[in-house]
């Protein structure tokens, strides 16, 4: 069974952000919050990576996602594909990494809100533990246009923008990425009380609909379990269920696994 061609994530950041009066933007617009509340992220890396492409396992309260992004495709926006999925627990998606062949490099945590428009917009404002990097906001949608739109009712169109990652936002001012690792002070909250994502862990049910075994860089045999509702990934004696079991065969694709066969129902 083929899997299917991964979403691209087109995005724009745009930096210094003033809070209350983007806040109330987004209130203005019928905007939703999502989640306000401290978010680690852990990134991976292997030998032989491609250098624009990301590895990360992402926590915020009881939700854990583990994703990999691409290399990017255009210019006006960060757009590049993408392969994400809920993943049940942290500890054994980080092991199933392992086994995969990826290694943990670095560990940083921020506070982060999410915010959804109407019109399918989101709108994330992060703001980090290392001193230097100001407070940025990120707007995601499916093209550029919406993205132009929806910062100038926003009120950002005279912001700082860039299509930039991370990594080199942090470099833009004079940061080095892993001088973001760390544990996050309290005292740089966006709200007093952390409002978490609803985000209830993958719960696979249904029959068994393909059995997709992967051969790993590391010699381990890595066996993604496609059910009616979710799935899970099988690795030695560990079983870690996921929301999206094709995110996650598109995940092992980009750390260089090799489809074995498929056992299909």
């Amino acid at each position: 069974m083929p899997l299917r061609r991964p979403p691209v994530e087109r995005e724009l950041k745009f930096w210094p952000v003033r809070l209350p009066e983007l806040r109330e933007a987004l209130e203005g617009q019928g905007g939703r919050l999502l989640f306000s509340c401290l978010v680690a992220n852990v990134y991976f890396d292997f030998p032989g990576r491609d250098p624009d492409t990301l590895f990360r396992l992402r926590i915020a309260g009881e939700c854990a996602e583990l994703a990999a992004k691409g290399p990017r495709l255009a210019a006006e926006t960060k757009a590049r594909p993408e392969h994400e999925t809920l993943v049940s627990d942290p500890r054994t998606a980080s092991d199933l990494m392992a086994a995969a062949g990826a290694r943990p490099v670095s560990r940083e945590e921020r506070w982060r809100e999410e915010w959804a428009l109407p019109d399918g917009v989101k709108v994330t404002i992060d703001r980090l533990a290392a001193d230097g990097v100001p407070l940025y906001a990120e707007i995601e949608a499916p093209t550029g246009e919406q993205i132009r739109s929806a910062a100038s009712r926003l009120g950002l169109d005279g912001a700082e923008s860039a299509v930039i990652t991370f990594e080199e936002l942090c470099a833009l001012f004079g940061i080095s990425f892993h001088e973001t690792a760390g544990t996050f002070p309290p005292s740089l909250r966006l709200r007093r009380e952390p409002v978490y994502p609803a985000c209830p862990p993958p719960a696979p049910s249904g029959k068994v609909r393909a059995s997709v075994p992967y051969l790993s860089p590391t010699g381990r045999t890595i066996t993604v379990e496609r059910r009616g509702r979710g799935g899970y990934a099988l690795f030695g004696a560990s079983r870690l269920a996921v929301a999206e079991p094709e995110a996650l065969e598109g995940i092992l694709t980009m750390l260089r696994c090799r489809p074995k066969g498929t056992l299909s129902e």
